[in-house]
């Protein structure tokens, strides 16, 4: 049985490598995963090469 693969288009590789390096500015919002809730801070996974710090003050209670 023999498999043909396409060649990526120049599109597709440049989408790849911008949704693999995303360049993250301060006060952007991006999606993440808690790690761990620590009492001065929360740290997040959000996809890139270290984690994410976030103040707990930062953090609003909602009642």
């Amino acid at each position: 049985m023999a498999y043909a693969f396409a060649e990526p288009t120049n599109k597709e590789l440049v989408d790849l490598i911008d949704s693999k390096f995303r360049e993250f500015r301060e006060g952007s919002i991006v999606k993440g995963t808690i790690l761990e809730i620590r009492p001065q801070v929360v740290l997040v996974d959000i996809g890139y090469k270290s984690e994410g710090a976030i103040p707990s003050n930062e953090f609003e209670d909602e009642e």
